[in-house]
């Protein structure tokens, strides 16, 4: 297996990070859900997306139903967009 690093840039706003917050802490088992929660909803997501030829950027959002984290990639150039 060949692993090629690459450069990932995420914002991630209060409101995912309030969606986090109640889906990743327990009473009983304390931030261990957290754990789960970020590699199933964030880590996995994102390692679908990525292109190892280039540095990406994305925004973190909760989907309107308020079920799953969604991601836009952010684009700094125009021309960018149009490929």
């Amino acid at each position: 297996m060949i692993i090629k690093k690459t450069a990932l840039l995420l914002t991630i706003i209060d409101v995912v990070k309030d969606w986090l917050d109640i889906r990743g802490l327990d009473p009983v088992y304390g931030a261990r859900s957290l754990k789960r929660v970020n590699k199933t909803q964030i880590v996995n997501q994102l390692m679908q997306r990525e292109d190892d030829s280039k540095n990406m950027e994305f925004e973190a959002t909760v989907s309107d139903d308020g079920e799953k984290i969604e991601f836009a990639e952010v684009f700094n150039d125009v021309s960018e967009w149009a490929d």
